[in-house]
């Protein structure tokens, strides 16, 4: 398969995937990361990437959309209260539009249990809620994941 991993980071979803043989593009916007291609999300185009994905992992930065800040972020019907929010709903419009545009087999967005799960943007995929001690951690951690699943 050929992954592409926005928000990649240290590359906790996709090393799973490199791994285990599949081709693998990670992206970030922060050059202290060991990914391949280095730039906002905001600037990405669909072209930047080598090939047409089968899957597509994106985790946006989660921390306007957490429990603690969603009042301080966010109006009771989901509008930015600051700039801080106004760009993560840039960011999440943008890896939804990428999604659209690069039509992958599937994808994931996720995201923790929170004020994303209430954005009229994610309305329109299906949604799972995992806990990290599902997987053996030792804390619960309710995670949101959208998206295109396999069967």
């Amino acid at each position: 398969m050929k992954v592409i991993d926005f928000f990649a980071g240290l590359e906790g979803w996709s090393s799973g995937f490199r791994e285990r043989g599949h081709e693998v593009f990670s992206t970030d916007y922060d050059s202290k990361f060991k990914v391949d291609l280095v730039k906002n999300i905001l600037d990405i185009k669909p072209s930047d990437f080598p090939w047409q994905p089968d899957i597509i992992l994106a985790s946006p930065p989660c921390e306007t959309f957490s429990m603690m800040t969603v009042g301080r972020n966010w109006t009771m019907d989901h509008k930015p209260k600051t700039i801080k929010a106004a760009l993560a709903e840039k960011i999440l419009e943008k890896t939804i539009s990428l999604i659209d545009e690069l039509q992958p087999k599937f994808f994931i967005i996720e995201n923790p249990r929170a004020k994303m799960r209430k954005m009229p943007q994610m309305q329109r995929f299906e949604v799972r809620t995992v806990t990290y001690c599902q997987y053996g951690m030792r804390y619960m951690k309710p995670t949101d994941l959208w998206g295109g699943f396999p069967p």
